[in-house]
């Protein structure tokens, strides 16, 4: 029994030698293999040496508008839905026939609706209704229509001053000009009164506001327009501006 116990430790001890060995041979195999590619990257390094500043300013140019749209509508009533709109159709007819000499207005027809009028004793009258526009360069004639229009029975809803796209284009690029040279020059004066040298711009956008338009509302009701006597509508133009943002990056040093 003795014999066989001492056996046992002596397997046992082995067996213990023999996964140290194993585990030491891992070990030392993995090491081997181990070089430079498995080893962690350096940090990135930064290649632009300096301080790195981010800008955003304006330009702007204004004009006064060169278009004008005056929006009307043209409504008709009756306790037929047929005969409402074969009216209103008459009635918007004749308005476009009114201007379809006028080579220098656009004249164009709208949102066409038909409604039901309820009272307190039940379904009332149809009422039909379809906006019309007039659009042009020469604001006197244009409101000198608008005002024949009304005597045939529409009704003006406002006006809207805006830019034709030659004049817009112009203004956007003066605006432009301006925000570049706005953004340079605070870089430029940033950079000294920091005691660095101004090095460049990058990551520059630029974006426009668009075309401007100022719509304007117009004191006359529809039922006061219908009358014959209506006065010419009037109104003023005032100045558009045009907005060119621009947002950019400079990098700035010491050398």
């Amino acid at each position: 029994m003795k014999q066989n116990l001492t056996l046992r430790r002596v397997l046992k001890n082995a067996s213990f030698l023999a996964v140290g060995a194993l585990m030491s041979t891992s070990f030392s195999v993995n090491s081997a293999h181990a070089g430079p590619g498995m080893m962690p990257p350096p940090p990135h390094a930064d290649h632009h040496a300096g301080v790195r500043l981010a800008f955003a300013t304006q330009g702007e140019a204004q004009a006064k508008p060169t278009e004008l749209t005056i929006h009307l509508t043209a409504q008709k009533e009756s306790t037929s839905p047929v005969e409402a709109q074969q009216a209103l159709n008459k009635l918007v007819d004749s308005a476009m026939k009114a201007t379809s000499d006028q080579k220098d207005i656009k004249t164009m027809a709208g949102n066409y609706s038909i409604s039901r009028e309820y009272t307190q004793k039940g379904p009332g009258r149809w009422s039909a209704r379809q906006t019309i526009k007039i659009k042009g360069t020469d604001s006197q004639k244009l409101l000198s229509y608008a005002e024949k229009l009304q005597k045939i029975g529409l009704g003006v809803d406002s006006f809207e001053w805006s830019l034709d796209q030659q004049t817009q284009q112009k203004l956007e690029q003066q605006a432009r000009s301006e925000a570049l040279k706005k953004i340079r020059q605070q870089a430029e004066s940033d950079a000294q009164d920091l005691g660095l040298k101004f090095v460049k711009l990058d990551s520059v956008m630029v974006r426009s506001s668009g075309m401007p338009h100022a719509p304007e509302a117009h004191p006359f009701a529809l039922m006061a327009a219908r009358s014959a006597e209506s006065p010419q509508p009037q109104s003023t133009p005032e100045a558009q501006k045009v907005v060119v943002t621009v947002m950019a990056h400079a990098w700035l040093n010491n050398q």
